[in-house]
């Protein structure tokens, strides 16, 4: 037995409700330079509560998953940093992007280590 239409929209609801709190926008203003640069600031931040190569016994420079997100995450914050003048995260992407070099090439010969 298929749920009725009203069961379905209930249950999105109770669903939306739910998920609610785990999504949320940034609120930006494109004509605002400031704005701009807060709602930068906002996904930066975001951004770096995934990664935990700056915490104690954690590996620099390296994310969970595959080695492409932390080169873009370096990437992004470097972009961050030259459009915003905001060195917060500058000490994070040196050290992650030192102890990932390798013998130049980005290529650790700690294979896990990799970016």
């Amino acid at each position: 037995m298929m749920p009725t239409t009203g069961s379905w929209r209930s249950r999105s609801l109770i669903l939306s409700l739910l998920l609610a709190p785990v999504t949320q926008a940034i609120t930006i203003d494109t004509s605002n330079r400031q704005s701009v640069i807060d709602a930068a600031s906002e996904a930066a931040y975001g951004m770096m509560t995934w990664y935990a190569g700056n915490e104690t016994g954690q590996i620099p420079g390296k994310l969970v998953d595959t080695w492409w997100e932390g080169g873009a995450m370096f990437m992004a914050l470097i972009q961050y940093w030259h459009f915003t003048g905001d060195t917060t995260y500058n000490d994070e992407v040196t050290v992650g992007m030192e102890f990932q070099a390798g013998n130049g090439d980005y290529m650790p010969s700690n294979y896990s280590n990799y970016i």
